[in-house]
C-alpha cells in the first residue's frame, strides 16, 4: 500500500513539474495604464485614474509574420474618491509583424468586473436622521475592443522581449439600470512582453 502511494505521489510530481515548466514558456505581460470614463474619439482626459495589469497569452498559428492569439489578463485600477476596481478578462485578435520589429494587432475582449466603493453612502432612517450605509462591492461584466502597436528588441527571434503600448476601449455593464446601462471606459497601456524560459 505504502509503495503504491509513493509511486502514485511522484507520478503526480512529474506531472506537475512538466505543467509548471510548460508554464513557464509562456510569455508574461505587464503594463501600467490609466482609466478614464470617456466616449470614443478621446482617448484619455485628466483627471487620470493609474492601474496595473499582468497576463500571459497563447498564439494559435505558427508564422512570422501573422498571429493569431488569445491573451488572459488579471488587473486593476484606482478611481480617486469613487472605487478600486478589478478585472479579469481575455482577448482574441489578430497581430501583424512588419520589418521583423514592428508590430500592430487588433483584438476583442471580455470579462468579468469587479469594484469596491470608494464612497461613504448614508440612509435616511424613520428618525430622519443620515447614517452610514453598508458598502456594497458590484459585480459586472465588461466588454470591447483593443488596438495596440509594438517594437520586438530582438528582431529575428520569436521570443523577444516586446514593448508595447495599447488603446482599449470597453463597457462595465450594467451600470445603472434605467439610468446609465453601460459605461464606457479607456484606458492607455504601456507595457512589455517577456519570456522567463528562453529553451
Amino acid at each position: 500500500m505504502k509503495k503504491s502511494l509513493i509511486i502514485l505521489l511522484l507520478f503526480a510530481v512529474l506531472i506537475a513539474k512538466a505543467q509548471v515548466e510548460e508554464m513557464c514558456k509562456l510569455p508574461l505581460t505587464f503594463s501600467v495604464f490609466v482609466n478614464t470614463t470617456l466616449m470614443p474619439p478621446r482617448v484619455v482626459e485628466s483627471p487620470f485614474h493609474p492601474g496595473l495589469t499582468a497576463g500571459t497569452y497563447l498564439v494559435y498559428n505558427d508564422n512570422d509574420k501573422n498571429e493569431v492569439f488569445q491573451s488572459f489578463h488579471l488587473g486593476g485600477f484606482y478611481h480617486k474618491y469613487s472605487m478600486t476596481a478589478l478585472q479579469l478578462y481575455t482577448n482574441f485578435g489578430y497581430r501583424r509583424i512588419f520589418l521583423n520589429s514592428f508590430g500592430l494587432e487588433a483584438s476583442l475582449h471580455a470579462g468579468y468586473f469587479h469594484s469596491f466603493p470608494d464612497i461613504q453612502a448614508f440612509i435616511l432612517n424613520d428618525q430622519g436622521q443620515y447614517e452610514p450605509k453598508a458598502n456594497k462591492t458590484r459585480s459586472q461584466f465588461m466588454t470591447g475592443i483593443d488596438l495596440g502597436l509594438f517594437y520586438k528588441i530582438k528582431k529575428k527571434d520569436a521570443r523577444s522581449p516586446r514593448i508595447f503600448l495599447n488603446y482599449q476601449f470597453y463597457l462595465e455593464m450594467p451600470f445603472v439600470s434605467g439610468y446609465v446601462p453601460f459605461l464606457p471606459n479607456n484606458s492607455l497601456h504601456l507595457g512589455t512582453v517577456l519570456y522567463f524560459n528562453n529553451k
